[in-house]
């Protein structure tokens, strides 16, 4: 025989113990899926916010890069415009010093 005692068992106030120990647990369950879910929810709206936010911003950033790409092709016609007028500047500007190069002699 060992000297360790076994614990009695009160039929009635143990299973009453277990039963509401057992309850117990199964609403800290529920609470906690319930808190899970809305959780869960809470993430999916801040996901799909993110996702519409996200889809506009490059929508953006696609217009922007089409009206920069517009705009550079602005500046290359402006560009090419005023070496245009610089080369018809330079022209005027050399038959106007043969022409008085030719007066003076």
């Amino acid at each position: 025989m060992s000297d360790e005692t076994e614990p009695t068992l009160q039929p009635g106030l143990d299973d009453e113990r277990y039963e509401f120990t057992g309850a117990n647990i199964l609403i800290l369950f529920e609470k906690a899926t319930d808190l899970a879910e809305g959780n869960s929810r809470y993430a999916l709206e801040i996901a799909q916010k993110l996702s519409l936010r996200l889809v506009a911003s490059e929508n953006r950033v696609a217009e922007l890069e089409l009206r920069l790409a517009q705009l550079e092709e602005s500046v290359q016609a402006y560009r090419d415009r005023s070496e245009q007028a610089e080369g018809w500047l330079q022209k005027i500007s050399s038959e106007l010093q043969e022409r008085v190069a030719e007066k003076s002699h």
